[in-house]
């Protein structure tokens, strides 16, 4: 007999729901779920549902319009994937016409070199010509390392400033400025050589960090997690105090950390380019801006502390400087949205993607047959089995879906509200099955971390490799809030400003390595009202788009989800009026976030790869869960791309990935391979005894879920 399951799941009360019929289901309707679906229908396979738990698609790419303009709530460019040869085509609508070129060289499997590391002939035609183009920009640019123009930006270790020239040579007229929280400003050329010495400090840490033994490649040599002595955090402080105190010729040593008198405060000093200050004054700048950069860092790599990240990935996210050239086309394709992204991706498959697409579907089990199990021989049904009970195909996967709350009101599906299930079968209809062949999981990694034990039944399915590799990667929250004003307090040239809080000691007490106390303070039982969250405050920025409109985003912010909208605008006026040295400054008249933690189908931002995991738990989590060969439940998402983990990009890879394994599995790359229309997507009703599915002669109609 098989072996009995313990999901709280009554089959015996759901043989009476309906089937839902077709060859492959995409759970998730984010970047990697649309991509697979829009690869799909490129390749004419057409015999796939979209099942999507929000009322929207997108997933952490979330654009809302707002007035004349748009806001971002999750994901936003950065300039590296703003010249990215994939989002310029995507942006011109021309990217399916080079849609081949784009993939054909990304590997079917999981198995790609991480970051950093991609072999020379692993790369896609696309990469290489980017890199072409890059060599041709650095052949045509002159060597002098001088501005042309005052017009061309000034870079800031890859940070998205747009400070240009003139700004930086005259701070009154720079649009970006760097605050204290005395409302004091840090000079601009300062603060941009202690980045550049943040930077070198950085690579420093990475290279001295011992991850040169195999256990910290991640290989198939020896895949066990790096040492403690790897991570990018220990180090990383010293060497920069190390590196500032070489530059400027100062010796920290000498800075009091209590003067006894106010004499004292100015001996000995700091001098350099009209700065004057004390050594004391200069070693909190210099904390101040680390903090800032740290917070920025921790954004930047979604984790919860740097002093938890894998040295040998910490670089990994692309800061090379731009051309000029580049630099103009990033500013330009900044107008563009996500939203416009993703209409550009499905724009030649709408009506297709849409008639496939359920928003408000949420998979609550992927229901697999112990008969899979080698060691059960028996070719009868096991009493004991779920997927038994429900059908005989024991090849097949059975999806429990829920129907939510505003199922039948999808705006963008074709179905009439007259087509759905009537009140009286309501209770009935809320909950349906999917048989397929195979299933493409999309769903965040955090998701899996909470749900992995009830989403798959039964649950022993997941091998321990992947079920210990999703407990181990990393995965942490970020947050935006968008505070709107009546009218702008800012002159018309702002664009951001920058929060250093600059210790009240001259000797700096980072407890970078204390994650006992973070996780503490950042954990979801914290009192909100006593987690430390305005400190994580980086910058208030001007969002794109608006004209009177300030956002700020926030790393390690479970606790912030809790806070009362009021309190907020509260507490960040008050904020701003510090910085600033404004007690004019009024409370915004409204505020807009969206809590990515509190989201139950996301729970979190993006993944990163924490110290004790490798990029073999990447591999482990992209593995497909496969029956005589062929794989029936497949992953991706970010989280299971070993080359562009955290990033929308790896999104879109995996989404392709994994769409083109099963049409290369099911030797469906071709439209003689695909099934007629009336053979995609069918009613199938539960039969007499043990409930074995028999297929309707009606086609299911779009939007309905019951039969006629």
């Amino acid at each position: 007999m098989c072996e009995q399951t313990t999901e709280p799941m009554n089959v015996e009360e759901r043989t009476d729901r309906k089937f839902v019929q077709c060859k492959t289901a995409i759970i998730g309707a984010g970047f990697a779920g649309l991509t697979a679906a829009v690869n799909f229908l490129h390749h004419d396979y057409e015999d796939f549902l979209v099942l999507e738990a929000h009322d929207r698609i997108g997933g952490r790419c979330f654009t809302i319009d707002h007035e004349n303009g748009y806001l971002e709530y999750g994901a936003e460019f950065s300039e590296t994937q703003l010249s990215h040869p994939l989002f310029d085509l995507i942006k011109q609508g021309k990217w399916d016409e080079n849609f081949e070129e784009l993939v054909k060289s990304e590997p079917i499997g999981p198995g790609r070199q991480h970051r950093g590391r991609v072999d020379a002939d692993e790369k896609s035609t696309w990469k290489k010509a980017k890199e072409d183009k890059d060599s041709q920009d650095k052949q045509s640019e002159s060597k002098s390392e001088s501005w042309k123009d005052d017009k061309e930006l000034v870079d800031f270790s890859g940070i998205d400033l747009n400070i240009t020239k003139e700004e930086f040579e005259n701070e009154d007229k720079c649009r970006q400025c760097f605050m204290n929280q005395n409302g004091k400003r840090i000079n601009l050329k300062l603060a941009h050589v202690l980045f550049q010495l943040i930077d070198q400090a950085i690579q420093k840490a990475i290279a001295e960090s011992k991850c040169s033994d195999k256990k910290c490649e991640g290989g198939a040599e020896d895949s066990r997690p790096p040492s403690q002595e790897c991570n990018i955090g220990d180090s990383l402080y010293k060497s920069y105090l190390s590196l500032v105190q070489a530059k400027f010729g100062v010796d920290f040593n000498e800075a009091p950390s209590k003067p006894e008198t106010e004499t004292q405060v100015d001996v000995p000093s700091f001098e350099w380019q009209g700065i004057s200050l004390s050594l004391v004054e200069f070693k909190k700048i210099v904390d101040g801006v680390f903090l800032w950069r740290w917070k920025w860092e921790n954004i930047e790599k979604g984790c919860v502390n740097l002093s938890d990240v894998f040295a040998r990935h910490f670089g990994a996210k692309s800061t090379t400087k731009q051309s000029k050239k580049e630099k103009s086309e990033t500013e330009a394709a900044k107008k563009f949205s996500y939203k416009d992204i993703l209409d550009q991706l499905i724009e030649k498959s709408k009506t297709k993607f849409y008639e496939r697409l359920r928003l408000n579907h949420s998979v609550k089990k992927i229901i697999l047959c112990e008969k899979w199990n080698p060691e059960q021989s028996s070719a009868k049904p096991m009493e004991s089995c779920w997927h038994c009970k429900l059908t005989d195909e024991h090849e097949k996967v059975i999806l429990l879906v829920e129907k939510l709350s505003g199922a039948a009101e999808n705006a963008e599906c074709p179905a009439k509200s007259d087509e759905c299930p009537t009140e009286s079968c309501e209770k009935k209809a809320n909950e349906y099955f999917v048989l397929c062949d195979n299933v493409i999981c999309t769903m965040s990694l955090g998701y899996l971390k909470e749900n992995l034990d009830e989403l798959f039944v039964p649950s022993r399915f997941i091998s321990s490799e992947k079920r210990e590799s999703i407990e181990r990667l990393g995965y942490a929250t970020y947050n935006k809030v968008f505070l709107t004003y009546e009218k702008p307090f800012w002159n018309e040239n702002f664009q951001g400003l920058h929060l250093i809080w600059e210790p009240e000691e001259s000797e700096l007490s980072l407890n970078i390595t204390d994650t006992d106390q973070i996780n503490k303070a950042h954990s979801q039982h914290a009192d909100p009202n006593e987690c430390d969250w305005v400190r994580d405050i980086s910058s208030f920025k001007l969002a794109k788009s608006q004209k009177n409109v300030l956002y700020a985003t926030l790393g390690n912010s479970e606790c912030f989800e809790k806070l009362d909208d009021k309190f907020i605008m509260q507490e960040c006026t008050k904020l701003l009026r510090r910085f600033m040295g404004r007690e004019d400054i009024p409370e915004p008249v409204s505020i807009m976030r969206y809590k990515w933690h509190t989201d139950p189908y996301i729970r979190g931002a993006y993944s990163y790869m924490p110290l004790d995991s490798s990029p073999t738990d990447i591999t482990n989590i992209a593995e497909p869960i496969e029956f005589n060969n062929v794989p029936l439940v497949l992953f991706s998402g970010e989280a299971t791309d070993t080359e562009s983990f955290s990033t929308v990009l790896g999104a879109f890879v995996t989404g392709v990935r994994e769409s083109n394994r099963v049409l290369k599995a099911f030797n469906a790359s071709t439209p003689a391979a695909m099934s007629t229309e009336q053979e995609s997507c069918e009613t199938t009703a539960i039969g007499e005894g043990r409930g074995k599915a028999s297929v309707s002669a009606t086609p299911m109609k779009q939007g309905c879920l019951h039969e006629e």
